[in-house]
């Protein structure tokens, strides 16, 4: 009985650890890419980013696809489970599709 309720604890702060990272990830990432947003030029012509700016959108791609990465085995094997875990991962993905998008198809 005492494995089974240590094995228990260990899941949840496993779970825990797991949505944790993934809401961080995702905060992160919807700030780096509204930073990048409101600072970005309106003229169409292609202009040299500051370091900054650089450095928010990698950011934002990196982290959002970490976020989806985590949270994807996750979902799939247990659920989304109470909360809004599952909303959280599916913005990382969003996140995460729109900046491979944006490098993709931007100079």
């Amino acid at each position: 009985m005492a494995k089974r309720t240590t094995a228990k604890k260990a899941e949840q702060a496993e779970l825990i650890t797991i949505q944790s990272i993934v809401w961080v990830c995702m905060y992160v990432a919807v700030a780096a890419t509204l930073y990048y947003l409101m600072k970005e030029p309106e003229d169409p012509v292609p202009t040299p980013l500051d370091p900054r700016m650089g450095f928010a959108r990698l950011a934002a791609l990196v982290v959002s696809i970490a976020g989806a990465l985590l949270g994807i085995p996750r979902v799939l094997s247990r659920g989304a489970g109470p909360g809004l875990f599952g909303m959280a991962v599916l913005f990382n993905i969003i996140i995460a599709c729109f900046w491979i998008l944006r490098f993709a198809l931007a100079p």
